[in-house]
């Protein structure tokens, strides 16, 4: 048996299930006045290197963090993850 995938998605979509994920959000007490540039040059070289890679610029020690995750639930807002998860060892 076979059943296109506009059958199951109608289904969750009439029981108000989406498919969604949590976000963060980390903005600057610091504005960098060249913040535009800096972001237009970034956005210029993703499109032309499309492949994913690290970018490090101006940021303390590189430590591994909690991701992001997705999930079918009903719909609504996604959860949000604070950028300041628990550190169990402290900080440098």
């Amino acid at each position: 048996m076979q059943i296109g995938r506009e059958r199951p998605r109608g289904l969750l979509h009439k029981h108000g299930i989406t498919i969604q994920r949590t976000r963060d959000w980390k903005t600057s007490n610091d504005p960098d006045p060249a913040y535009d540039a800096k972001l237009d040059r970034i956005e210029k070289v993703t499109r032309r290197f499309p492949d994913p890679c690290f970018a490090f610029d101006q940021f303390g020690p590189l430590s591994i963090r909690p991701c992001h995750g997705a999930g079918w639930r009903r719909w609504g807002r996604p959860d949000r993850l604070p950028v300041t998860y628990t550190r169990t060892h402290g900080v440098r």
